[in-house]
């Protein structure tokens, strides 16, 4: 079973400046850690609590492999950006929001077993966490993954990184979301992600 889809880690960092680079662009970070892979699922039932009906989301798989990190703590950070602006997507639920209120999901902190070590987390968003403009049908957003290191319990650095797209779809009030078209993600071996 993977990580809390909504738990957060002891430290919450800045999500990555929209002017950053593709977070697609390298396949090694610090040491050799690496984001293998990013895999979507669309429309994932996401419970709502008793007696509420359950939400769609978007459930991403991220596979990533951390080396030369044993006994240090690491969490997975995932940031969504409109793929045309660049910019990073103001949260419609406060729950799903860091703290300048974009889009943000993250994993507990947890130590990594072994110099080399792979792990898969599992993280879901609902897809009423991202807003629509009126008038607006439907955008592309990047989810721009991050594996980031706790020092100190507080500071945080980035291992590596990755990424993959997706499109979000718009509604009117009181409706439910059409769903989306399944989507896959895969990892090049140099680990560069993109989509087919």
């Amino acid at each position: 079973s993977g990580p809390p889809t909504s738990g957060f880690a002891p430290v919450t960092p800045r999500g990555p400046e929209a002017s950053s680079p593709s977070a697609t662009e390298g396949a090694a970070g610090v040491q050799g850690s690496r984001v293998l892979a990013v895999s979507k699922t669309h429309n994932v039932p996401l419970d709502a609590g008793p007696g509420a009906e359950p939400d769609l989301a978007l459930q991403l798989d991220v596979d990533y492999e951390v080396r030369g990190q044993a006994g240090r703590n690491v969490y997975v950070a995932i940031w969504f950006a409109r793929v045309r602006e660049g910019s990073l997507v103001r949260s419609a639920l406060p729950a799903y929001g860091d703290r300048e209120g974009n889009v943000t999901l993250q994993t507990r902190s947890a130590a990594v077993a072994s110099d080399a070590s792979r792990y898969r987390a599992t993280l879901r968003i609902p897809y009423r966490a991202f807003p629509m403009s009126a008038g607006e049908a439907s955008y592309d957003v990047e989810a721009r993954v991050q594996i980031l290191r706790v020092e100190n319990g507080e500071r945080v650095s980035m291992l590596c990184r990755g990424s993959t797209t997706f499109r979000v779809y718009g509604y009117e009030e009181g409706a439910e979301p059409a769903p989306a078209a399944p989507a896959v993600s895969e990892a090049r071996e140099d680990g560069t992600i993109w989509d087919e």
